[in-house]
């Protein structure tokens, strides 16, 4: 017979077993450094939550350092510096902006990058299996997802033949552009429709943006989230439902946002899986061997909101496919 002190202590040595497995590995307060162009706390929460499910709690096991730019791309070489000055061991680089800058600022921290970049294309990985430096992490950028798109948009406008693509291309490196551009000929030639290209550099572009697409008789607009985008993506959605335009993007923050319709990665859930290599980073794996991932999963974010006021009819098969349906 088990003595039943015994058995308490036992029961609340396995329950303690995470926690207790944590302080071992830990031994101290780990400090993690997460960098990004503009905070968005609804969906950032997964990253600690992420790293809750592996048995670190914030506060006790690991120090969290955020650093946002507000919005302000040119601060994040500043502040990538201040994580590198402040001692962090890991880096998380929400967006392609923001793992540049962490690589400028150190070539020895390991850094997780979160978001969309061709990192083989880009040359800061030698294959996704093996990127082989101080950088590992979540890519997301699918040329393919450009087409999809467009597809999208020819399901909800009849008759589409003209759409407009607005884009940061100081936001896009040299080697996505490119595969994007050829994306979109792609699309093109084989949908049948005339994309042109609007580029955006500053906040105050978006106006013009859009009005250059209603002077051009666009029919619907495809956003390529980049930072600028992102940042100001509630300003863009008013400015398209002012143009009732349909305006297609990629994260869901944006449908929340006001945008018709979003296609692409679960960011929450990127960065949930992002605490998974910071974790076998703190726990002494190198970098360049943990291999950079894509999303298992896209998702298809509909705003009926928006539909209404820009007098859009979503059709029923589409909104029974769509993963998510704002009301």
């Amino acid at each position: 017979m088990i003595d039943r002190r015994t058995f308490v202590v036992g029961a609340c040595a396995i329950l303690a077993a995470p926690w207790t497995a944590a302080a071992q590995r830990e031994g101290n307060v780990r400090r993690v450094g997460f960098l990004v162009v503009a905070r968005n706390p609804g969906v950032e929460a997964a990253f600690p939550a992420g790293l809750a499910d592996l048995g670190y709690q914030e506060g006790r096991d690991v120090t969290i350092e955020w650093r946002s730019a507000d919005g302000r791309a040119d601060r994040l070489d500043t502040l990538a510096a201040e994580l590198v000055q402040s001692g962090v061991e890991v880096i998380v680089a929400g967006g392609p902006e923001a793992r540049i800058a962490a690589m400028k600022a150190t070539t020895t921290i390991p850094i997780v990058a979160v978001g969309g970049s061709d990192a083989v294309a880009e040359g800061w990985a030698s294959s996704l299996a093996q990127p082989g430096r101080n950088v590992t992490g979540l890519t997301v950028t699918y040329p393919e997802l450009i087409t999809k798109k467009v597809e999208l948009l020819g399901e909800m406008i009849p008759g589409l033949a003209r759409i407009a693509v607005i884009q940061d291309p100081d936001g896009i490196p040299g080697p996505v552009r490119a595969a994007q551009t050829t994306a979109f000929q792609t699309a093109a030639h084989s949908l049948h429709v005339d994309i042109g290209v609007i580029e955006v550099r500053r906040p105050t572009d978006l106006s013009t943006a859009f009005r250059r697409a209603v002077d051009g008789r666009r029919q619907g607009v495809v956003a390529s989230e980049t930072a600028i985008v992102f940042t100001y993506r509630a300003t863009m959605a008013d400015l398209a439902m002012k143009s009732r335009l349909p305006l297609v993007g990629e994260w869901r923050p944006s449908a929340e946002a006001g945008f018709l319709m979003t296609y692409g990665a679960d960011l929450g859930a990127l960065l949930r899986r992002a605490a998974g290599h910071v974790d076998k980073i703190l726990r002494g794996a190198k970098p360049g061997a943990i291999p950079i991932e894509r999303p298992t999963k896209l998702e298809l974010v509909i705003n009926l909101k928006t539909a209404k006021t820009i007098g859009v009819t979503i059709p029923r098969p589409m909104l029974l496919r769509a993963d998510h349906v704002i009301e």
